[in-house]
This record gives C-alpha cells, structure tokens and sequence, in this order.
C-alpha cells in the first residue's frame, strides 16, 4: 500500500485544520499527522480497496482541504468579536430570564 507524505509549515498551518482535513478524507485514505523541526507532517496511506490510481486526487483534494480549514481558522479568528458582540445583543432582546 503507497503512502504519500506531505509538509507544511506550522507556522501556517495547524494541527486542528490538518485533523479537519484529514476527517474529510476518512473514506478514502487515513492521515498520520506529526511535526517535525517546525513542519507539519501528513502521511496518507490509502484504505482498502481504493486504488492507487486515485492517490495524485486524493493528495490535490488533501491539500485544497487544509487550505479551507486553515483559512476558516483565521477568519474566525478575525471575526469572533463581531459575532459575539452580534450574539449578545440578539440575546439580551429575548426574555429567556424567568
């Protein structure tokens, strides 16, 4: 069975969005994540009865998934003052308080 290894810098990428990723792609193929020496190291081996012919897709898919995760982090990271300020003012204006 191929395994196809693959490094990002951890500076730009975390663990959490490769676990994201890598969740995504738990039909096809199963991830190993670790770090080393400031990388980020993904080794995809394929399941069972997925050919190899589908390994260059599945790596291409791998890595435009990361890239969703990885900026969806920091969006809401950028925009997690916005939504919690919009989210107290919509629950002040309810009458949840017995």
């Amino acid at each position: 069975m191929r395994t196809e290894r693959l490094e990002f810098s951890s500076q730009a990428y975390s663990i959490e969005a490769a676990q994201k990723a890598a969740y995504r792609g738990l039909d096809k193929f199963t991830v190993h994540i670790s770090t080393h020496e400031g990388s980020l190291v993904c080794e995809l081996s394929l399941n069972l009865g997925v050919s190899e012919e589908q390994l260059p897709l599945l790596v291409q898919e791998f890595k435009k998934d990361i890239l969703d995760e990885s900026l969806r982090e920091k969006i809401g990271a950028a925009t997690s003052d916005v939504r919690n300020l919009i989210l107290g003012i919509a629950f002040s204006r309810t009458n949840l308080s017995g």
